[in-house]
Formats: structure tokens, sequence, C-alpha cells
């Protein structure tokens, strides 16, 4: 699958503790009308891809896009790092005051 031109889009992530929160998530979007650009359909496997960013979809991540919107679902292993996580993305975008606030 081919992602559209994001030129304009901002990055959304979705992160979550376990295989079973990503995996609810895998399940609603695409009800919801959102397509998985890694999931190759007649065989039903994932395979990685990269975002309209630039970023690799991989290592349990999934990516979904609908009308130029991308969301990446990113699986966090303990629910105690998912500040960190949060907090080291909102650095890398220069929202230091929200960064130091967790």
């Amino acid at each position: 699958m081919t992602l559209p031109d994001y030129a304009e889009a901002k990055e959304s992530v979705v992160f979550c503790e376990g295989f079973h929160d990503r995996d609810f998530w895998a399940g609603w979007l695409p009800r919801l009308g959102w397509t998985d650009p890694g999931m190759d359909t007649r065989t039903g496997t994932r395979t990685s891809f990269k975002d309209p960013f630039g970023k690799p979809v991989a290592g349990g991540q999934f990516g979904f896009a609908k009308d130029r919107r991308f969301v990446r679902i990113q699986q966090i292993w303990e629910d105690t790092a998912v500040s960190s996580q949060l907090g080291s993305r909102l650095r890398a975008i220069g929202a230091w005051n929200v960064a130091e606030a967790l």
C-alpha cells in the first residue's frame, strides 16, 4: 500500500502497555475505517514499513492510515515506561515544559 502525501501531517502515537492493549487498537481502528499498511491481507502476515515521516514501523509497532492521517500504536512493555517514552518524544519536538512535568 502506498501512503498518501503527508506534508502537512502531524505524528500521532498511542502508547499502550501490552499485547492485549495493542491488539485492541489493531482490531478497533480497522472497524473505524483505518487501513493497516503493514498487513498483507492475502497472507495475514505483518511486514515492516516506513511511516509518512520516514520512520520504520516495526518491532511490535503497528501503524494505521486514514484520510491523510497516520497513527502509530507503540507497545511499551511496562506501564511505568509510558511516561518515560512520552517525555522523550515531547523533548524531541521541543515541548520541554510538558516533558519536565512527567
